[in-house]
């Protein structure tokens, strides 16, 4: 029974999908200049397409969380966070009422807004819904999961961008420990928290600590990904910068 019902959800999930995508398929396509005589940018598209929800998807409320989430999340990287934060707030409440508190795609809608809320500067929202999907992810998927660590690193920046450091730092040490458990110490996931945690650690004016995981950092990211990579490149500058701080300025000049 377990199984058949694994299966049907499966199946309604690949619908929903489907049609959330036919959905949004059908909205850009009203940008072309062909199909209306008008074109419209991005966040106007999807203005629109969220004002249509209800009448092109009636009473399915979980294609209406999905395509907001996903509209909300494309509002936040256009640099507008204030209107993400709209339409994410109604992703969340439709997921809560749909699936519960604690169900994966609630706390994606979650971690999202959250994230929106931070982009806005609005902290004191931002803090405390980071520090929720964290706990109810940790509970629900596990220490390791991928939802977790994301949850686990998100809030370790916005501790951080709160001027929080005490807080930050203990989890971006837990971030980089689970990685390398999980995925081991050469996955690029574990050497950009390699990466992130010798940054912090350079800010937070302990460069004895930053010097050796970032030398490591860029020693494994050369050899992984080869030493034109974006990555590479990333961790020989935060390198000559950790360099600096400690006053190896003729080792900082040849790394720029």
């Amino acid at each position: 029974q377990d199984a058949d019902q694994k299966r049907i959800d499966a199946e309604k999930a690949r619908d929903e999908t489907k049609q959330a995508f036919d959905f949004l398929v059908a909205a850009f396509r009203k940008s072309d200049p062909s199909q209306n005589g008008e074109t419209l940018t991005v966040a106007e598209l999807f203005g629109q397409a969220a004002n249509q929800l209800d009448t092109t998807f009636p009473n399915r409320p979980l294609i209406h969380a999905r395509l907001l989430n996903a509209i909300g999340q494309t509002y936040d990287g256009l640099g507008l966070p204030k209107k993400a934060i709209v339409v994410l707030e109604r992703a969340r409440n439709l997921r809560r009422n749909e699936l519960g508190d604690d169900h994966e795609d609630t706390l994606t809608s979650m971690g999202n807004l959250a994230s929106a809320y931070e982009s806005a500067g609005r902290m004191t929202e931002a803090l405390p819904l980071h520090e929720q999907t964290l706990e109810l992810r940790k509970a629900k998927l596990g220490p390791e999961h991928p939802g977790t660590l994301t949850s686990l690193n998100n809030l370790a920046h916005a501790y951080w961008s709160a001027g929080r450091l005490a807080d930050a730092l203990p989890l971006f040490e837990e971030a980089l420990k689970l990685k390398k458990a999980r995925l081991g110490p050469q996955h690029p996931s574990t050497l950009t928290a390699m990466n992130n945690l010798a940054t912090q650690y350079k800010d937070a004016g302990r460069p004895a600590e930053a010097l050796p995981l970032i030398e490591d950092s860029l020693k494994l990211r050369r050899a992984k990904l080869g030493p034109e990579h974006p990555d590479t490149l990333n961790s020989m500058h935060n390198l000559a910068l950790v360099y600096q701080s400690v006053g190896k300025q003729t080792a900082a000049l040849q790394l720029f």
